[in-house]
């Protein structure tokens, strides 16, 4: 029998700390084994009670959840951390803020919940699924009463997380220098990230030319509504044109384009047009918008005219479809350990043999200019 998963419940209203106290309770594998009502309560008990996940209110006085998360982020980039927050457009807001700021997940508050079983029954479908998810070794193998899906609850592999004090513990090999053998002229660039993506995007679209001549194509694994305001935020902050697919879009030459959440986003041409095209088809690595659609869909359309990269991020997505890429002679560039916040996502294509350049963040914008210039 599995160890029970134990929880840090961080929310100021004392009301919504009992019903997740008692809901995460209820579960046979789930353990609340701290309650704090701030972010600085929260900090106080980390080290005593060290728990495997942290659930965190957004707004709380003191400390809020924002800058908890930065605060833990200092010493700690392997401990999960779900925003718990009611999703009205300050919410949504604040919790990209607190995504940004190195939080992995975001679970909606059951405010509108008309009774306590359908608070308790929305809180089974939404929050515990990512508590398994993001603690995949303690996870149950099978689902039991609570509903969960079987796909949602174990996802091992070389790059998820194991437990949190070793997320972050997978075998470093060396930067690779090992120059790209591909020397095709270079008409897209597909881009997959995850946890910490935010910042990581910012870092490289930051200093990426302003003019670019190739459209780039971005999954970030990111609920709908936030990927709207990602896009909005890339292009007010950076000066790129930057957009949210959409079916059937039409895109242009230095477009920036986010994959919107809930969709996968797949890309193709229709005569000289760039077309983007969204499904819902199931979940991959229960992720949607997953990276490998987009990564496979890229490799058919341009082949060894595709440059693909992989930034920091839990889990395996974009392995599969780096290496469709790599089948059609595409060059891969992946983020290193040292600078990923969780070195799930590139480290799975690197010690797949699919990465021509590990390199840190803040050298992957020089390095896709440089093949963009050859």
């Amino acid at each position: 029998m599995t160890q029970a998963i134990r929880v840090m419940v961080c929310d100021d209203s004392s009301m919504m700390r009992r019903l997740l106290v008692s809901t995460l309770n209820s579960t046979a594998d789930i353990k609340v084994v701290t309650e704090a009502v701030h972010g600085k309560d929260a900090l106080m008990k980390l080290p005593g009670t060290r728990p495997d996940i942290v659930i965190m209110d957004v707004g709380m006085p003191v400390m809020d959840g924002i800058e908890t998360v930065r605060e833990i982020r200092k010493v700690d980039r392997q401990l999960p951390i779900i925003m718990f927050s009611a999703l009205t457009q300050d919410g949504t807001e604040a919790t990209s803020d607190a995504i940004s700021a190195g939080a992995n997940e975001f679970a909606t508050k059951p405010v509108e919940a008309g009774h306590i079983s359908q608070a308790v029954a929305q809180l089974k479908e939404d929050l515990l699924p990512k508590i398994y998810r993001l603690v995949p070794s303690k996870a149950p193998v099978a689902c039991g009463p609570n509903g969960l899906p079987v796909g949602a609850t174990v996802m091992r592999s070389p790059g998820a997380l194991a437990a949190p004090a070793n997320a972050n513990a997978v075998a470093t090999p060396p930067v690779s220098s090992r120059p790209p053998a591909n020397t095709a002229r270079i008409e897209v660039i597909g881009i997959g990230v995850s946890t910490g993506g935010p910042k990581a995007l910012a870092s490289v679209v930051a200093k990426l030319p302003q003019k670019l001549r190739v459209p780039i194509f971005i999954v970030q694994h990111m609920p709908a509504s936030f990927t709207a305001l990602l896009a909005e935020r890339l292009a007010a902050e950076q000066g790129h044109s930057v957009v949210e697919a959409s079916h059937d879009r039409i895109i242009e030459p230095g477009q920036i384009v986010i994959a919107p959440g809930g969709f996968h986003m797949v890309v193709t041409r229709q005569g000289k047009n760039i077309v983007t095209k969204l499904n819902r088809d199931p979940p991959i690595h229960s992720c949607r918008p997953a990276v490998d659609p987009m990564f496979r869909s890229l490799a058919h359309t341009f082949g060894e005219n595709c440059l693909g990269v992989i930034l920091t991020g839990m889990g395996i997505d974009g392995t599969e479809g780096a290496r469709a890429l790599r089948e059609r002679g595409c060059t891969i560039i992946a983020q290193d350990k040292a600078t990923s916040v969780v070195w799930g996502m590139p480290g799975s294509v690197v010690q797949q043999g699919l990465a021509d350049v590990v390199l840190p963040i803040d050298k992957i914008p020089l390095e896709i200019d440089r093949l963009l210039s050859r």
